[in-house]
């Protein structure tokens, strides 16, 4: 009787295995046909509709070998400005700072950057009041006498479709930066 029952668990297995293969076919299938709705209140499409290529899912973008000077992060007229990101097609950022102040810090401070909306009102606010309005930020503090060389990474959710870029250094050492923008979806 238990030959009986292992022959046919066996054979059960094996006819498994062929009904439904651990190996799929999913590559050996033609492609499959869309169709497109048009919402015509809602959306226009209009002439052919196809995707060309390999539809990205991120995209890293660098600002290197910046030099940031001592200036304070309320000083909002001397802040280093980088190239600004456009985030468009993206939900979130990983913005990372990294880099290494020249020679030995004296004040304890903190190196920093900042992202602000690239919007008239938000850049309105930060250059007659110094307010950061929707600010996406990382920071690192420096102590005096203490290692020179920095790095911090942050992830965040985007709510606008393009951001100025700036950078600030409390500290009392001009500071050498590299900033990473890791755009996903």
């Amino acid at each position: 009787m238990r030959h009986f029952v292992l022959t046919l668990a066996a054979v059960l297995i094996l006819l498994l295995l062929v009904i439904f293969p651990p190996w799929g076919t999913s590559l050996s299938q033609p492609p499959t046909e869309v169709v497109v709705a048009n919402l015509p209140s809602v959306q226009q499409i209009e002439g052919e509709v196809k995707v060309v290529g390999v539809v990205r899912q991120a995209e890293l973008q660098r600002r290197l070998n910046l030099i940031v000077p001592s200036v304070a992060r309320q000083d909002v007229t001397d802040l280093i400005e980088a190239d600004g990101v456009t985030t468009d097609g993206f939900s979130e950022l990983t913005v990372s700072l990294h880099g290494e102040a020249r020679g030995t810090v004296g004040r304890d401070g903190s190196i920093g950057v900042v992202l602000i909306p690239d919007e008239p009102a938000v850049l309105e606010m930060l250059n007659d009041h110094g307010a950061f309005h929707f600010p996406i930020e990382v920071n690192v503090q420096l102590v005096r006498k203490g290692p020179a060389h920095f790095d911090v990474q942050q992830r965040f959710d985007l709510g606008f479709t393009r951001y100025k870029v700036y950078l600030y250094n409390s500290t009392d050492r001009t500071a050498d930066a590299n900033v990473y923008l890791y755009l996903t979806q």
